[in-house]
C-alpha cells in the first residue's frame, strides 16, 4: 500500500535511502520500497497499463486445461527458487538428479 514515509530508511529493492515524508509502497512482508522500485511483471496487475484481459484470461485457462504446461510451469519455479537459494551450478546438479529418478533419458 502506498503511504508517507514516517521513519528514515532503506528501499528493500534499490538499496537507495528512503527519507522521512517519502511516498513509499510498504507491506508487512516485503518492507518499505520506492513506488518506481515496485513495478509488477507483465499480467500480473490490473492496474498496470500493459494490462491485457484476454491474454491473462487465456493464460489461466491454459493452465487449468493443460496438465504439461502446468507442471513445467512448477518445475520452473521451484528451479529459480534453487537458482536463488543455492547457484545456478548446485541447481542445475538437482535438476538432472531429479529427471534421473524420475526415469527421464538424457
Amino acid at each position: 500500500m502506498k503511504i508517507i514515509s514516517r521513519y528514515d530508511g532503506q528501499c528493500r529493492t534499490c538499496g537507495e535511502a528512503i527519507t522521512k515524508g517519502d511516498q513509499i509502497e510498504w507491506s508487512r512482508r516485503g518492507g518499505a520500497r520506492h513506488p518506481s522500485c515496485c513495478r509488477p511483471g507483465p499480467n500480473r496487475s490490473r492496474y498496470s497499463g500493459d494490462y491485457d484481459p484476454e491474454l491473462a484470461a487465456a493464460r489461466r485457462e491454459r493452465r487449468r486445461d493443460d496438465m504439461d504446461y502446468a507442471m513445467g510451469q512448477a518445475d520452473a519455479g521451484r528451479y529459480l527458487d534453487m537458482v536463488r537459494l543455492l547457484g545456478e551450478e548446485t541447481a542445475n546438479e538437482m535438476e538432472l538428479e531429479n529427471e534421473i529418478r524420475r526415469g527421464w533419458d538424457y
